[in-house]
């Protein structure tokens, strides 16, 4: 594969994340009932725990694109 085809597999994937995180913070705007049964026992939902792990992939995805020579999509997150 070539360093080309890595960047836009990346770009490709990193879009998707973007998408999924935007998606699970409109998603957790919008609920306003009680917090599931994982909130309750640890004290994070199974939403924050989805959001976070989204926002990890996106950082990783940034870092891959700076190591490929290509930051510029990098540091571009979905406020919350």
């Amino acid at each position: 594969m070539t360093n080309q085809q890595l960047i836009e597999q990346t770009v490709t994937l990193r879009r998707k994340a973007e998408d999924l995180l935007s998606g699970l913070l409109a998603e957790q705007r919008q609920r306003t009932s009680s917090p599931d049964a994982l909130a309750r026992a640890t004290g994070r939902s199974s939403m924050d725990r989805a959001i976070q792990s989204a926002e990890r992939m996106i950082e990783t995805l940034d870092r891959t694109m700076v190591e490929l020579g290509q930051p510029g999509s990098a540091g571009q997150t979905i406020a919350r």
